[in-house]
């Protein structure tokens, strides 16, 4: 059973690095929001979800690798916690959806960072360069930031000034997340520029005063979220000699460390008591909700 889950994850892996090409393609190629290339051989991929702050909602990217469905195509959604009420916002490649504090848009990105209004569907697009990713909003809805890759003239994360619309870069690591208090920062980075593993850093919201939370050199630690309490961080942990991730919470101060549950892009409910990510099932990749507590699974998307 190990083998064939292992089997599982090596297929997905390898076809997601193809995936991920063939949308670098598509970014340079056409600015439009269209669907990207199909994953061969699985059903469908629901990736990047991010909880409503009411918790009503998750907002999630659903991949499905026949173009001539219109039943369930490949594009932005929102599901009701309970799995019930889904709904399309976006047709086509919209990925990396975070919710605004308010709760009335939403950004994405398809290499360019857009937003959407939730009530009118509004899109309005806030980059250019086709190389952006990782939208995050700023506790006081003034800012967003997002990470650029490219040449050392332009890689690193960025923040948008939303009153402003100026853009400036911030620093040399990926995944940005702000604390609910708006006075820390988290994010993904490596120890020196030697290292290939990732870790996560805490440090003040002007980037300075950095610590190292996790504490092994050896994993790629990514996708660091808050607590909506400010108390705690979820991210992501590579396993150590396998193709899998874990997901793992902590102090938000580095201390209690403990495995949560395997799955990768974690989001927390706004009531902190349950996360929802994305797991391997079958032949889809599907979401889940993990109660902390009780560490019970439930599938919300099929």
């Amino acid at each position: 059973m190990a083998i064939e889950k292992n089997e599982h994850y090596t297929k997905y892996i390898s076809r997601k690095i193809v995936f991920i090409f063939s949308i670098i393609f598509i970014l340079i190629s056409c600015d439009t929001i269209g669907p990207p290339t199909p994953l061969p051989e699985y059903e469908s991929i629901d990736e990047a979800p991010a909880w409503s702050p009411d918790g009503e909602w998750i907002a999630y990217w659903h991949f499905n690798p026949i173009i001539s469905d219109t039943t369930y195509p490949t594009g932005l959604y929102i599901i009701d916690s309970n799995g019930v009420d889904r709904k399309l916002f976006v047709h086509g490649y919209a990925y990396n959806p975070d919710w605004s504090p308010d709760g009335e848009k939403i950004v994405f990105t398809n290499g360019n960072i857009f937003i959407i209004d939730v009530n009118t569907k509004e899109i309005n697009q806030l980059t250019e360069k086709g190389s952006d990713f990782f939208p995050n909003w700023s506790p006081d809805s003034t800012k967003i930031s997002f990470d650029r890759s490219g040449t050392s003239d332009t890689v690193g994360t960025w923040i948008i000034d939303l009153i402003t619309l100026t853009q400036n870069r911030f620093g040399f690591f990926s995944q940005l997340d702000w604390a609910p208090s708006n006075d820390k920062i988290v994010y993904s980075g490596s120890s020196d520029s030697k290292k290939s593993n990732s870790q996560i850093w805490l440090a003040s919201s002007d980037g300075s005063n950095q610590q190292k939370l996790s504490t092994n050199d050896f994993l790629d630690n990514r996708y660091p979220k808050w607590s909506t309490d400010n108390n705690r961080i979820v991210w992501e942990v590579s396993k150590r000699n396998t193709i899998y991730s874990e997901i793992w919470i902590m102090d938000n101060d580095g201390k209690n460390q403990y495995y949560l549950v395997e799955g990768y892009y974690p989001s927390w409910s706004p009531d902190n008591k349950r996360i929802v990510c994305s797991k391997p099932v079958d032949d889809k990749i599907a979401l889940f909700i993990i109660d902390i507590a009780t560490k019970e699974i439930k599938q919300i998307t099929f």
